[in-house]
């Protein structure tokens, strides 16, 4: 069973092979149904709806989608025929944008841009000293008071005794 299955392999791969070798566009190959939805889901409608014109139903992508089918029955690849659409609509008939010049600039820019903000903001805030919470932070930070486990700031036992007073209170609410 898997002997047959590799000769009839290797029978599709020569004939592949033979085809291409005497000129054969491989698209004849394809199934030209496949071809045409291919090059109409890489293809914006031109009647600005802002769909593919596979997916567009109007009689603009109707018309798109027989030139793509006329294209195909001549023997164009899916590349030449984006390529036709190309220079007759410009950049808006792509569904996606091209990755050159000025169109890798704008996709690539906000990443860059993002990244580069991130270190900055990074390197600042740890080249900043630490803000202190009280007089008693600020003089251990200066190292005239060495700091003790008894030593707690001002500021957390004041924050402290507003919650138990915010607890007892909402205790007596209820």
């Amino acid at each position: 069973m898997i002997v047959t299955i590799m000769i009839v392999n290797e029978k599709i791969l020569a004939t592949f092979l033979i085809l291409i070798s005497l000129g054969v566009n491989p698209n004849l190959i394809r199934d030209p149904d496949d071809l045409v939805k291919e090059a109409s889901n890489e293809l914006m409608c031109t009647c600005g709806c802002g769909k593919l014109v596979n997916d567009c139903y109007c009689d603009t992508a109707k018309k798109s989608k027989v030139e793509i089918e006329e294209s195909v029955a001549d023997g164009m690849t899916t590349k030449q025929i984006i390529q036709k659409f190309y220079e007759r609509y410009g950049d808006a008939v792509l569904a996606t944008p091209k990755k050159s010049g000025l169109e890798l600039t704008i996709w690539t820019l906000p990443i860059i841009a993002s990244i580069f903000g991130t270190v900055v903001i990074f390197r600042y805030a740890s080249k900043k000293d630490r803000i202190p919470d009280s007089e008693l932070d600020l003089a251990i930070l200066e190292g005239s008071i060495s700091p003790k486990k008894e030593a707690v700031s001002h500021v957390i036992e004041y924050y402290d005794l507003f919650l138990q007073e915010e607890r007892e209170r909402a205790k007596k609410g209820k």
